[in-house]
């Protein structure tokens, strides 16, 4: 019965990967994901004036300190609220650990008014 339920979980999650992978979806540089709070690919988040056009106030980057990202609080400077963190792209990284820190990040930043997060 275990390994049934075993081989149906597999199924469904090939199920997923194989409707996912055949996504035809136009990507762009920036999502608005909640009112204020926008997501970004490294390039938009390395253009100062396309973040200060936009009105981003705040940055949250996970990819802090890794190679191919230029963005630090030395960067940013003062025109921008920083908080990095080094995550790695591995499934063994348990990023959880970064969750509070984030969040508390993010709620104080939404919680400004005129403040927008990226």
């Amino acid at each position: 019965m275990t390994s049934q339920k075993h081989k149906h979980g597999l199924a469904e999650i090939r199920a997923l990967e194989t409707i996912l992978d055949g996504c035809k979806l136009e990507l762009s540089a920036v999502d608005e994901v909640w009112p204020n709070l926008y997501i970004g690919n490294v390039a938009f988040a390395q253009n100062r004036s396309a973040l200060k056009k936009l009105g981003i106030t705040h940055i949250l980057n996970a990819a802090h300190a890794k190679q191919g990202s230029i963005g630090d609080e030395g960067y940013y400077g003062t025109q921008f609220v920083y908080h990095g963190i080094s995550a790695e792209d591995s499934g063994k990284f348990d990023i959880s650990v970064y969750f509070r820190s984030a969040s508390e990040f993010i709620h104080k930043a939404l919680k400004k008014k005129n403040d927008t997060f990226l």
